[in-house]
């Protein structure tokens, strides 16, 4: 992975929420008759509405994906307001809020990082209801689990503005009836070189050890794992991928993610956030062949 150092590289920036647009618009169709207009009032809804939206912008119909991204803005505003709803649901509602309002601004060339850093904060908050009091009981499962996604949403979205766009995936994206298609994030690359060709990447992260540390007594849960998913999903682990790097000190990435957010001037040891970081994008970027996800969408959905 590179970063947008060069002028050309840094122009092709503007190619991120473009590039969104068309991999979500083009996998959507499929979804349009089940994106009922109105406010929508769930997340399962509003998600639903931001791939027709992108869907109607691809066909060149702006005015009325705008009403429906608008909707889906004011209907998640709500939905974060109220005292009902769960930190998980109020952790939906933004990011959906936030992807509407980074598609309406598709012009502001801010907007994908305004968008992308908008969203780490929100990881971050979630990072903090989920993680366990000091001397507590450990979290059960699904919590362990919910945070793992929260480490990788914080640290896959705290570097903006070098070439890529790192979102989370939409609700229906990460929780369809299909599980071989659901993933978790989605990275679009802008691409280098004199004619850089922008690309969409899948992640999907899991809270066990696949093997991808060299532990071979996991290999045949990796090779389990694997099966389950799309070739062009690559396979994240919590255990192997989202860990602070052998021979690197500075605590766990959950508290190194909290101290960040706390003092960002604060003098904490950011070597091993930055080392995980890269780590964690350039191997969804540039996946090793046995990761799966060495398929990356764009040749065929982008050229559209």
């Amino acid at each position: 992975m590179r970063h947008a150092s060069s002028a050309t590289e840094q122009r092709s920036g503007s190619a991120l929420v473009p590039t969104y647009i068309t991999y979500i618009g083009h996998r959507e169709r499929p979804n349009l008759e089940l994106a009922k207009s109105g406010k929508p009032e769930r997340p399962h809804h509003a998600s639903l509405l931001i791939g027709a939206g992108c869907l109607l912008l691809v066909d060149g119909r702006e005015r009325k994906a705008d009403r429906m991204l608008r909707s889906v803005r004011d209907g998640m505003d709500d939905l974060m307001r109220a005292n009902s709803t769960s930190a998980q649901g109020r952790w939906h509602a933004a990011t959906l809020r936030h992807i509407a309002a980074m598609l309406l601004w598709r012009d502001n060339p801010t907007s994908a990082t305004t968008c992308q850093l908008a969203i780490h904060r929100e990881a971050v908050r979630a990072i903090r209801s989920l993680r366990p009091a000091a001397g507590g009981a450990p979290p059960a499962g699904d919590v362990t689990g919910a945070l793992a996604e929260q480490n990788a949403n914080g640290l896959a979205t705290r570097s903006a503005g070098i070439g890529t766009l790192t979102l989370p995936a939409l609700y229906h994206h990460d929780m369809g009836p299909t599980v071989a298609d659901n993933y978790d994030l989605l990275v679009i690359d802008c691409g280098s070189g004199p004619n850089p060709k922008p690309s969409a990447h899948r992640a999907q992260l899991k809270n066990v050890c696949m093997g991808f540390c060299g532990d071979e007594t996991f290999r045949a849960t990796g090779e389990e794992v694997r099966g389950r998913y799309k070739q062009d999903i690559v396979l994240v682990s919590q255990h192997c991928d989202i860990t602070v790097p052998a021979g690197e000190e500075g605590g766990e990435i959950t508290n190194l993610l909290l101290a960040e957010a706390s003092d960002p001037r604060a003098p904490i040891r950011r070597a091993p956030l930055d080392t995980t970081t890269l780590h964690l994008l350039e191997t969804i970027i540039e996946p090793e062949p046995w990761r799966m996800g060495t398929q990356p969408i764009g040749a065929l959905a982008l050229a559209a």
